[in-house]
């Protein structure tokens, strides 16, 4: 039985950290949204977004770029080298115009993990980009991006997206490769996985040499959600109930450690301790405000 008692909600400490962060991007949250709800739009949110820095650029032996969008595409490259904002060349769904694309699925995004950017040299009314119906299809991480085509809005589920990606860097959807079937039934047609897409279902891809994979984005929900922003709410979740019980297991040497430093003469007869969650620069702080001490939470893990 421990002498002190430790009282703290890591995870709605969280959610209004996020909840902060969606309304800096500039998109209010409707009323009564559910906390998970908020994670999961967060989550979404901050995958549309490309952050800014510099990044090498790949580009995928068969690429080849028209003339007429060469001025685009060369304006997108210098960006991309020097660490620009990329977000006018992304989708005009982006924008918080009317609140409403804080709701929007991108399902080339969501289930392949490709992003799709806009060529062009001008902007709109809104700041982005005039674009047209060609448009870079990309493999973004953080040190490169990869061209894998220019291809046009008509093209989000077609396979050979994913086959460009599969011949020229493998290592980059090798997790999710499918291993020890050889072979699908009834290989889904590009006409298939859009419906499949637009219902909230997903697809296992067959690539020209028998090579399975998993939807390399990590797929959607039926509600049309990023099954992997939702598996980043879940994981969240169950770590900070996690660090909250070793909180509270280990209150009694947390007070015994942190009492040589507490001058305050209020100290010596609390009973009671409420902690905060707080972010360090690299790591999380359960932090005490009245006597202003934290303890650090990765011990906790």
């Amino acid at each position: 039985m421990t002498n002190y008692k430790a009282k703290m909600d890591f995870y709605s400490d969280w959610i209004g950290v996020l909840r902060q962060e969606i309304e800096k991007f500039g998109f209010n949250i409707p009323s009564g949204s559910r906390n998970e709800q908020i994670a999961i739009w967060h989550f979404d949110l901050k995958s549309r977004l490309i952050t800014s820095r510099p990044r090498l650029i790949e580009k995928s032996s068969g690429f080849s770029c028209l003339a007429e969008f060469n001025a685009g595409l060369s304006f997108l490259e210098n960006k991309i080298l020097k660490g620009e904002d990329l977000t006018p060349h992304l989708s005009r769904k982006v924008s918080t115009d009317k609140n409403k694309n804080l709701f929007f699925h991108d399902g080339l995004l969501n289930d392949w993990g490709i992003h799709h950017l806009h060529l062009g040299t001008n902007y709109d009314n809104r700041g982005f980009i005039v674009g047209n119906n060609q448009v870079l299809f990309a493999k973004v991480t953080d040190c490169k991006i990869y061209f894998i085509d220019i291809l046009t809005h008509s093209d989000w589920a077609k396979q050979k997206v994913i086959e460009i990606l599969h011949s020229n860097w493998p290592e980059l959807i090798d997790r999710y490769r499918i291993k020890g079937f050889t072979d699908l039934e009834n290989p889904p047609t590009d006409e298939n996985i859009e419906s499949l897409r637009d219902a909230g279902g997903i697809s296992l891809l067959k690539m020209s040499d028998g090579t399975l994979y998993a939807p390399p984005g990590g797929g959607i929900m039926t509600a049309k959600n990023s099954m992997k922003s939702i598996f980043n709410h879940d994981r969240h979740a169950k770590l900070f109930k996690k660090y909250e019980e070793g909180i509270k297991a280990d209150i009694d040497k947390i007070i015994e450690t942190v009492s040589s430093q507490i001058t305050d003469p209020q100290f010596v007869k609390e009973k009671h301790f409420e902690f905060k969650l707080r972010f360090g620069d690299s790591s999380l702080y359960a932090f005490n405000e009245k006597y202003n001490f934290s303890v650090k939470l990765a011990n906790y893990r």
